[in-house]
């Protein structure tokens, strides 16, 4: 039986998850100290990069996984041009537009039809809504951050990158495909964690809703659209199939 060693792991793996480590340490620490009068941005990129880099130190080894480290070089990249895109200020002409109240008042109406469909009879005030009496949480607010723009902003960002390197080996519909259903996916996987978030409030209370609200967008954003980017590469990069016996045929 071989012993474990950490040579036989390899540095560049040790090294590359303890980057991802580091990248989740400094996400928490970003969301529980980040305030409108403590601003902590700065830990973003920092910790998108350690993400980033510790994913390709790790993955050195592993070949039937190396697709995913072109996916997750689109990801990054497009996270930091957004991030450059908030520090500006730019974000609030999204989040201030009348498509951000407009997200918020379809994903609230979608959040309250998922909870009536499981017994939970909830109200619609606006983009808030008002849970019944025995609920552990009054009312919830569904504010226009939380309509999941950023989340399209960061997918579109994504989606240019790739353009960019990708553009021109791939159809045109496929690329119409792969954008009509990411960004639809996207919408639809956040009105479900808003419909989740409002399951927590009702069942749980602040404190739970809180925890979730912090770590469930990122977890299942990035699970979701790295998934979609592997999908679409993969789809961008197959080759078609040659038939066999027609080219035998030509051949002859």
């Amino acid at each position: 039986m071989r012993t474990f060693t950490v040579e036989k792991i390899g540095l560049k793996t040790i090294l590359g998850l303890s980057l991802i480590a580091l990248s989740f340490v400094i996400y928490a620490l970003f969301e529980s100290t980040n305030t409108p009068t403590t601003k902590t941005e700065y830990l973003i990129p920092i910790g998108v990069i350690s993400f980033g880099i510790g994913f390709h130190l790790s993955l050195s080894k592993i070949k039937s996984l190396q697709s995913i480290k072109k996916v997750l070089t689109f990801i990054v990249l497009g996270i930091l041009v957004f991030w450059i895109f908030t520090v500006g200020g730019w974000d609030k002409y999204i989040l201030e537009s009348r498509y951000a109240m407009m997200f918020a008042d379809i994903t609230t109406k979608f959040t309250i039809t998922i909870l009536d469909f499981f017994g939970i009879h909830a109200t619609q005030d606006g983009t808030s809504i008002i849970f019944p009496p025995d609920s552990k949480l009054h009312q919830v607010n569904v504010l226009p951050a939380c309509a999941g723009l950023h989340l399209i902003a960061i997918f579109l960002a994504a989606f240019g990158l790739m353009l960019i390197d990708l553009g021109r080996k791939a159809s045109k519909k496929k690329l119409v495909a792969i954008f009509l259903l990411g960004g639809t996916s996207i919408i639809f996987t956040n009105m479900l964690r808003i419909a989740f978030l409002g399951y927590v409030a009702y069942a749980f209370g602040y404190d739970a809703l809180e925890t979730n609200h912090m770590y469930a967008g990122a977890i299942i954003f990035l699970s979701l659209i790295s998934l979609i980017w592997w999908f679409s590469l993969r789809w961008i990069m197959k080759k078609p199939q040659v038939d066999k016996s027609s080219a035998m045929k030509t051949s002859s």
